[in-house]
């Protein structure tokens, strides 16, 4: 009988080491997949602002600051930078302290006719920094080159009525 309780001891031994054994991974599985969770519902709610030169009319350009992400951006502390061969030509703080998700703001350029924006400024740049709701800090280096830019205004099939009343490429006007 001492034997046979000898072997049931080390089996019960054995059995509870295999199921605590199994109990930890799963609290360890567990732990990942909270981890995992928490990181992706902080994705449901990142912002993330860019900047985007558009056509607002046919011959006049426009700056925007747009949230495109999810999330609300806080405590938003941006400078807008307007340079030409390097130097700068203008420079301006963007600081609204909420962005709500799609949220745009439109920024007077320094020169918005398309035709003469190049003779005013080369580059558009965007730095600085917003916060997202749990505080995590995003950075923003951003910039658009605006000959570029009007280089594929040009291109575009678009037709203009010249001063004299005839229907033009819009390329004809950048040449």
């Amino acid at each position: 009988m001492a034997g046979e309780e000898a072997i049931a001891a080390i089996v019960t031994a054995v059995a509870t080491m295999i199921l605590a054994l199994a109990t930890l991974y799963q609290a360890v599985r567990t732990g990942n997949m909270v981890v995992e969770l928490q990181d992706s519902r902080k994705t449901e709610f990142m912002p993330h602002v860019r900047i985007f030169l558009y056509m607002a009319q046919i011959t006049i350009a426009s700056l925007k600051i747009q949230n495109v992400g999810k999330g609300p951006a806080f405590d938003v502390d941006l400078k807008v930078t307007f340079k030409k061969s390097g130097a700068v030509v203008d420079e301006r703080p963007f600081k609204p302290k909420v962005m709500v998700s799609q949220e745009d703001f439109e920024l007077i350029l320094p020169e918005m006719q398309l035709d003469k924006m190049l003779n005013s400024f080369t580059h558009v740049q965007i730095v600085g920094n917003y916060l997202d709701v749990f505080k995590t800090q995003f950075k923003v280096d951003e910039s658009i080159d605006v000959k570029e830019f009007v280089e594929n205004v040009g291109k575009a099939h678009i037709l203009w009525r010249s001063k004299d009343g005839s229907l033009k490429p819009a390329s004809s006007f950048f040449s």
